[in-house]
């Protein structure tokens, strides 16, 4: 055992620069070391290896001399106001257009940019976990939830695509679906089930799946197609449009 220990150590020790693959090239960094940005050397290890190379031939480094930058007058603000007017014209969104208030239309997100009424999951209150059936009724009655003409045309026009946006199930909380209408209608009040209660509430949490509902979903755009071609030699004039919540 002894004898074997000795013969690998000399093995290892007689290692020559040969015997590893690029073993004379600096070692490769395996873990960060958190440092100041100042105190971070960002050459790389094609830079560092010319400098190695140099030291060991003792051979001085060839200094680069510092470009020389031109002196540019700062812009006046027609002539940058020009010039971000012929950028929006491009169509291309450049983030410099988004810190100017006057060309920021096209960066605002749609979500902002529509009229959404109050969410229903937001009339959530945590002093009401423990309260009995009368209690909460009581509050209810001085809860008023009241949604514009605007709001109402947001939301429909925000949600055709239905289960395809994020939108679908976030004004879909709180409210009692047609497919959930049955079963709320025959649910005590005072006790009603958990699994009703999650599914109205957060109904993106209770989706059903499997492979006929997924079927169904995948071949949901061919259906409507014969659908429509089907009531279009019965009726004049036929046609279906998008529904939104």
């Amino acid at each position: 055992m002894l004898f074997s220990i000795e013969a690998t150590v000399k093995v290892r020790e007689a290692r020559t620069v040969t015997d590893s693959k690029a073993y004379w090239l600096p070692a490769s960094v395996k873990g960060v070391v958190y440092a100041k940005i100042e105190d971070i050397d960002f050459t790389s290890a094609k830079s560092q290896k010319r400098k190695l190379d140099q030291k060991i031939l003792d051979t001085p480094l060839p200094k680069k001399g510092l470009s020389q930058l031109k002196p540019v007058n700062k812009p006046t603000d027609n002539e940058l106001s020009a010039f971000l007017h012929q950028l929006s014209l491009t169509g291309a969104q450049s983030a410099v257009l988004s810190i100017k208030e006057t060309f920021q239309q096209p960066f605002i997100p749609k979500v902002l940019n529509n009229k959404f009424p109050k969410l229903l999951s937001e009339l959530f209150n945590d002093e009401l976990i423990d309260a009995s059936f009368s209690e909460i009724l009581a509050y209810c009655k001085n809860v008023n939830v009241s949604v514009s003409k605007e709001e109402s045309q947001s939301v429909e026009l925000a949600t055709r695509s239905q289960s395809e946006t994020k939108l679908w199930n976030l004004f879909r909380s709180g409210r009692i679906t047609a497919s959930r209408m049955y079963v709320a209608c025959h649910s005590s009040p005072a006790q009603p089930s958990e699994s009703l209660i999650k599914s109205i509430c957060n109904p993106k949490s209770m989706k059903f799946v499997s492979a006929a509902t997924n079927w169904g979903c995948s071949h949901e755009k061919d259906a409507r197609e014969i659908y429509c071609e089907t009531l279009r030699t019965m009726h004049e004039n036929f046609a279906v449009e998008d529904a939104g919540s």
